[in-house]
């Protein structure tokens, strides 16, 4: 599919399109990689884990509260459960999720060897060590973005990250963008 108008060079891979070359620098898996596709991927969640947790606090310090004092009472145990919600949200998750990170890339051959995307009209082309993918622009659904990275979503549900670093230009990322906006057939605006 993406053999045409291929040229290697040593910073990347280039792809010619209508004239433009399209170069993408490989990239590595890092931990902020993970650790931004934890919190990317979390966004839009407030009820599961926001609402959810804060609540659950709240449920334990009245109980505790009621355990020992006999009388249920919610000034006291909100501000307690607002506290020990801040304490494990703000201390204790991230310091998780950092772990878990450096946990993946570790157990992952794939999340230690160089990844290569190309795109092109008619969609992506991720090549790593174990194999190459290529992702119609029309079977990615769903589209997230920070600025770290991008995380595409195909119909099929599974997760694709790539990270801003990998492109060569602001121009190049801005074109990719483009196209995931319009996510057609017609591909990338020439």
């Amino acid at each position: 599919m993406r053999t045409n108008g291929l040229k290697s060079r040593s910073e990347g891979v280039s792809v010619i399109l209508g004239g433009v070359d399209r170069s993408m620098k490989p990239f590595t898996m890092t931990e902020k990689d993970i650790v931004a596709v934890q919190v990317l991927d979390r966004s839009g969640h407030i009820l599961r884990y926001h609402l959810i947790p804060f609540l659950s606090c709240l449920a334990g310090v009245v109980a505790a509260g009621f355990l020992i004092s006999g009388k249920i009472s919610f000034s006291v145990p909100v501000g307690i459960a607002i506290v020990a919600y801040s304490i494990i949200t703000y201390g204790v998750v991230p310091k998780e999720i950092k772990r878990r990170a450096r946990q993946l890339i570790a157990q992952n051959e794939r999340n230690q060897h160089p990844i290569l995307v190309e795109f092109d009209p008619e969609g992506i082309q991720w090549k790593d060590i174990q194999e190459v993918v290529n992702i119609r622009w029309d079977d990615i659904s769903t589209v997230k973005e920070d600025p770290m990275l991008f995380l595409l979503y195909q119909r099929s549900g599974i997760l694709h990250i790539l990270p801003k670093r990998a492109f060569s230009s602001e121009e190049e990322r801005r074109r990719f963008a483009d196209a995931l906006e319009t996510r057609s057939t017609q591909g990338i605006p020439q």
